[in-house]
């Protein structure tokens, strides 16, 4: 598996750990 912190940075890698999260809420 490919390091993600090689491509993102902590705040980006925050806001898609927000975006999945209302993701996988807005579908319960």
């Amino acid at each position: 598996m490919v390091d993600a912190s090689a491509y993102f940075t902590d705040d980006q890698m925050i806001s898609l750990a927000l975006v999945a999260a209302l993701l996988l809420i807005s579908k319960l």
